[in-house]
């Protein structure tokens, strides 16, 4: 595998980085990193019909792992084989995601647990952050428009959209080619 390294230096430098590699003709682009890392090149390279290879070194992986890529050695002979996956791509405000996008409630908690510490202190403050959260919470008002076919105007409590397994309550097995996006 011939090309170019290049090492991100801060905020909004991938999406950079990969524009520069399509104004210099690249066709393919390899992201080493995490979900992050791949949906800034991502938005920044969606109808550019370049191709994305992943070699995952975040921490939870969600797309590579739903690729079936679970580390850098598979990633590297997926590579070297040149196999390609086309996957379908979801738009929120002209953001493009590959896996899921939530707004509501959901990532409150994600906002919050994130920031959690340890200890037993550290709980107590969570807790007590949890329940503000829920008395203080007000239900997000949605405008959605499927394709420009189907809107829908609601005020909810919790919002996704879902390309691959996010929910593992649902009954079917999301796929990320099968030209439908799960909305829950």
């Amino acid at each position: 595998i011939a090309g170019e390294f290049a090492k991100s230096t801060g905020p909004g430098d991938i999406a950079r980085l990969a524009r520069m590699a399509i104004e210099k003709g690249y066709k393919t682009i390899v992201a080493v990193g995490g979900d992050g890392t791949i949906n800034e090149i991502i938005n920044a390279t969606a109808d550019s019909g370049i191709a994305l290879g992943i070699i995952p070194l975040g921490s939870k992986n969600e797309l590579a792992n739903m690729l079936g890529i679970p580390d850098w050695q598979i990633a590297c002979n997926i590579l070297a084989a040149r196999k390609i996956e086309e996957v379908d791509l979801g738009i929120i405000n002209d953001n493009v995601f590959v896996t899921s996008a939530s707004i509501g409630f959901d990532n409150m908690l994600f906002d919050l647990k994130r920031h959690n510490q340890t200890g037993s202190l550290a709980k107590f403050g969570y807790i007590a952050k949890l329940s503000g959260i829920i008395r203080g919470y007000k239900p997000v008002h949605l405008t959605l428009d499927f394709d420009k076919k189907y809107t829908v105007e609601t005020d909810c409590f919790n919002f996704s959209l879902s390309n691959s397994a996010f929910y593992h309550f649902l009954p079917k097995v999301a796929k990320p080619q099968d030209n439908m996006l799960d909305a829950i």
